[in-house]
């Protein structure tokens, strides 16, 4: 079973990359910090901005708040975190141009200008449930197993489209229930090149091109989530 979807993924490859945003090293020393975290959060990004030009220019934040920020990005799930990590790295990397371009996540219909602050982004990351404490599957690990790959890339296909279950989702979910069940090898089948993220993958490509009434092709998409983990485990 996971020979054939290797063969079939190998056919229909598709590229599904997570970009990783890296935070330059922590800041040094400057001195007695003169800013609390509750007052820092709440100041506009363009505050924000214009203070790590002027007075943090090589480190970013003072190093109170960049540690206080890092322990908030580590309360949010992979997406929020993503989300969290990138306005900061924008404002740290490119205070110069942050006013000027903001941030946007199209895919959760994110958008962030300057006249906004940090809580303002921490109460919209909480308002879309991205916090680990407030994560719920769309669907349980039962229901997930009775799905087809089709039936999941249908799903992903229309929810992308209302911003409310996309591919990412898709994976957020499926990590954590397989990562509880199967622990280190449950992250494996979901993520690994010819897991089942990268199927889901295929099987919507496949969808729209055409191609998945070829009879291999047709065969793979009709597996279920469960019969897909149980060739992966063979």
């Amino acid at each position: 079973m996971k020979k054939f979807l290797l063969l079939t993924l190998a056919a229909f490859f598709v590229s599904t990359s997570y970009a990783e945003d890296v935070i330059g090293d922590p800041p040094i020393d400057e001195g007695e910090d003169e800013i609390t975290l509750e007052a820092f959060l709440q100041k506009p990004l363009s505050q924000i901005a214009e203070i790590s030009m002027e007075k943090y220019p090589r480190v970013g934040f003072p190093d109170n708040i960049y540690s206080e920020l890092l322990k908030i990005a580590e309360s949010y799930n992979n997406r929020g975190k993503g989300i969290f990590l990138s306005i900061q790295n924008a404002l740290y990397s490119e205070p110069y141009n942050f006013c000027n371009k903001g941030y946007s996540y199209e895919p959760k219909n994110i958008h962030i200008t300057c006249n906004d602050s940090f809580q303002t982004v921490i109460n919209l990351l909480s308002d879309l449930k991205l916090q680990k404490k407030d994560w719920e599957p769309k669907y349980s690990f039962r229901q997930y197993k009775r799905m087809t790959l089709l039936d999941l890339a249908e799903k992903v296909e229309e929810g992308s489209k209302t911003k409310e279950f996309d591919l990412e989702d898709l994976q957020e979910d499926l990590t954590n229930l397989l990562t509880k069940e199967y622990g280190n090898l449950g992250y494996l089948i979901v993520n690994d090149g010819a897991g089942l993220l990268r199927a889901v993958g295929t099987c919507g490509l496949a969808k729209s091109s055409g191609a998945i009434h070829r009879k291999d092709v047709k065969k793979l998409c009709n597996l279920s989530i469960g019969e897909a983990i149980e060739g992966y485990l063979e």
